[in-house]
């Protein structure tokens, strides 16, 4: 009976040990368990249900085929580096190469080709996006190709009816609504917006609170604390 209720001991005393190391110790190189917790977090973005505490998140394989997360041949917290086939939702921590499907998730970064119904990359994008929803929660160096294209900031282009670049677009936005906090670059669609913007808007309405360049179009806004016209046709300022 002793020997029992010392071992209870030694076993729940090792416990306590292994926890308070946890939580302390890092789990990936340069980030510690509450930077993993903190993960992409932008404009309500978090990484889905990925590379949870006190799991690495190094783990790499050429292939996965998912059915529905958690239904799928490799668990989440491994990364692909290859093809990914998602026949319904398939979640992975970093993804290179093919990304396929109906619902494609990716809790870091992904380089390549992300084609589906709704994409999403909770980190950053390089390489292209194609479906019906397309997110990336950090920078999208490539192109999105949608009908909803959300992306935090982007250096390339969007094709698609909305694009909302939340921070910054260096390139071209192209469809009916186009969004961007400050652009250089082409906005072209019905409606362009950007509270600063140095290139040129093309569209039926277009807004800006500072401009350095051209809006082309039917009802042309520059509503800047400096400047305040609304002109048809052709609105300029340098």
């Amino acid at each position: 009976m002793r020997k029992s209720i010392i071992t209870l001991m030694t076993a729940f005393a090792f416990c306590a040990s292994l926890n308070l190391h946890a939580n302390t110790t890092e789990v990936h190189p340069g980030y510690t368990v509450e930077t993993i917790n903190e993960g992409y977090h932008m404009d309500g973005c978090h990484p889905d249900m990925c590379c949870q505490t006190h799991q690495l998140c190094d783990a790499v394989r050429p292939f996965q085929l998912a059915l529905y997360n958690p239904y799928q041949f490799v668990d989440q917290t491994t990364s692909i580096y290859g093809m990914r086939l998602n026949l319904i939702y398939g979640v992975n921590d970093k993804v290179k190469g093919l990304d396929l499907g109906l619902i494609n998730s990716v809790c870091h970064n992904m380089l390549g080709l992300q084609a589906g119904v709704w994409n999403q990359v909770s980190g950053e994008l390089c390489g292209l996006q194609a479906g019906v929803f397309n997110e990336v929660c950090g920078k999208a160096m490539g192109w999105q190709y949608g009908v909803v294209n959300v992306a935090s900031s982007v250096y390339g282009g969007q094709t698609g009816g909305v694009n909302i670049a939340h921070c910054e677009l260096a390139g071209i936005q192209a469809g009916a609504y186009n969004y961007a906090h400050c652009a250089n670059g082409f906005q072209v669609g019905v409606v362009n917006q950007c509270y600063g913007i140095e290139g040129v808007q093309i569209g039926v309405i277009n807004w800006a609170a500072e401009l350095r360049g051209v809006q082309i179009g039917l009802v042309n806004c520059l509503v800047g604390c400096e400047c305040f016209r609304i002109l048809p046709v052709m609105n300029f300022a340098w």
